[in-house]
């Protein structure tokens, strides 16, 4: 699996994105994949979008999410053709104290969550159901740690 990560946002540098994603990219090869019993997803940052592989999944980091809900910071979604495909909106959480690149609430904390959910999970079938029926996301990146917890759902297939 090839997770590219997109700048699409004017609040934060590709500077603090490179370094972002060398930490994510590091947390999923040494942390995630054995824990998960899982080959390590290549996770690399894309200064353009023409240059993303066809075949990579891929989350764009944005300053903010049209329409979207009080409370969500990202997400993502697996489109009709089967390829995965993510936003992080950058805007919240540093208007609200966050920084880029250090912190609980930081921006590359919620870009850890969604590609941690779509290397582990990416199409949202291990989590819970809500009360309409629908899946909601695998709990096992609530946030960026050091020694990633497994999460307590159950294993699911990822394939």
């Amino acid at each position: 699996m090839l997770i590219a990560i997109l700048n699409q946002s004017t609040l934060v540098s590709n500077a603090d994105i490179a370094t972002m994603t060398q930490a994510i990219a590091a947390q999923v090869r040494l942390d995630v994949a054995p824990l998960w019993d899982l080959a390590p997803a290549a996770v690399i940052f894309y200064t353009s979008p023409k240059d993303v592989p066809a075949t990579a999944h891929g989350i764009a980091l944005v300053d903010t999410i049209k329409d979207q809900p009080k409370g969500v910071l990202g997400f993502h979604t697996e489109d009709q053709g089967g390829k995965l495909w993510g936003v992080v909106a950058a805007k919240p959480e540093l208007d609200n104290g966050g920084k880029a690149t250090t912190g609980d609430w930081s921006v590359s904390s919620v870009l850890s969550h969604e590609v941690l959910e779509m290397f582990i999970d990416p199409t949202a079938t291990c989590g819970p159901t809500t009360g309409t029926g629908r899946r909601t996301a695998s709990r096992c990146a609530t946030r960026s740690r050091p020694r990633p917890m497994r999460s307590t759902a159950s294993r699911c297939p990822t394939s």
